[in-house]
């Protein structure tokens, strides 16, 4: 498989409730949508948002390194991982990634690979469970039923 396109998105969705992480309150969720294009036209999407009080990088910082990395993402990748599960180009193994910048990035080349790579026009969202267990039993139940 060979990757030639690699682009960044941007994107801030507002929460439905406001989430707490350590000190921080977060009423919206800012990040980065990676995508990446193979030789066959297939794409797929990895996202890179780091949250603020939890990752050690600052969003900014996700955001420089990711682009100063688009280049070296367009490139020929084996069609299989290594022993460690691993995909990433060696001249990106050999680089210090930021966490959330490696998981976009895993991400994006994981779905590529994936036989299953097919997108709808669709999108299917997710909720996060937060609160009590009892809480979060009784949200996962309404998501669910929800569908």
């Amino acid at each position: 498989m060979k990757i030639v396109d690699a682009e960044i998105y941007r994107f801030s969705i507002p929460l439905v409730k406001p989430l707490k992480i350590k000190s921080t309150t977060l009423t919206k969720r800012n990040g980065l949508l990676l995508k990446l294009t193979d030789d066959q036209s297939n794409y797929s999407f990895g996202e890179i948002s780091p949250l603020p009080g939890f990752h050690s990088e600052t969003p900014d910082q996700a955001e420089q390194q990711i682009f100063s990395l688009l280049n070296d993402l367009k490139c020929e990748y084996r069609n299989k991982p290594d022993k460690d599960f691993n995909l990433l180009p060696i001249k990106l193994k050999t680089k210090p990634l930021f966490p959330s910048v490696q998981f976009g990035i895993e991400m994006a080349i994981w779905d590529l690979m994936s036989p299953t790579n097919q997108h709808h026009d669709k999108v299917k969202v997710n909720g996060l469970l937060s609160g009590s267990t009892d809480e979060m039993m009784a949200s996962a139940k309404k998501l669910l039923n929800e569908g």
